[in-house]
């Protein structure tokens, strides 16, 4: 009898784990303030991209896109993005944990603060943006040789283009503000 109670047992933890079912459903949730009001920030693009390893004969690794999801913050800031890592799941095939991205044209990120004490929820997060006219001297010098998490994304390879429109549109409405040519399309 024990046997079978740890036979059910581990068949149990073997199918909950490739169907997912240990996988966090938590969605990621949070605001978009303005750095020097504490104001909300509507408008803004928020993109989650997820990529997907597959495991390989040998030991190397396959990566791939998965899926990307963008919406917009509402008048208050406020995003909500399903965690879609549930959603496929395969023996071999890890679905990586995603990092949202913050673009609206003439603003910057500055910052992400969660409000978790652990700091690794994803939820609820705040970020706070800074209009480019508002930077200071200090700003542009901490932020000298690093390149914007949503011009990575946009560039990133293994991301088409035709998933991420809403952020492909801004950061274009953004470079002709600056006097700045449009990003080359990509499929």
């Amino acid at each position: 009898m024990k046997r079978r109670a740890m036979l059910i047992a581990v068949l149990a933890v073997a199918v909950a784990s490739w169907a997912g079912v240990g996988c966090s459903a938590e969605p990621y949730r949070g605001r978009v303030l303005d750095d020097v009001t504490k104001e909300p920030i509507s408008g803004v693009v928020v993109t989650v991209v997820w990529l997907r390893e597959t495991s390989l004969p040998g030991g190397d690794v396959r990566e791939e896109f998965h899926k990307a999801i963008e919406v917009l913050t509402d008048s208050q800031g406020r995003f909500t993005v399903p965690d879609v890592r549930q959603e496929w799941t395969r023996p071999g095939v890890e679905i990586e944990d995603a990092a949202p991205t913050f673009f609206k044209p003439g603003y910057i990120q500055r910052h992400i603060q969660f409000e978790s004490s652990e700091g690794e929820s994803k939820s609820p997060i705040i970020i706070y943006m800074k209009r480019r006219s508002e930077l200071t001297e200090d700003d542009k010098m901490s932020m000298a040789g690093t390149e914007d998490p949503a011009f990575q994304t946009a560039r990133h390879p293994l991301i088409p283009g035709s998933a991420i429109p809403k952020l492909l549109r801004a950061i274009d409405e953004d470079r002709q503000l600056l006097g700045l040519p449009s990003l080359p399309r990509r499929k």
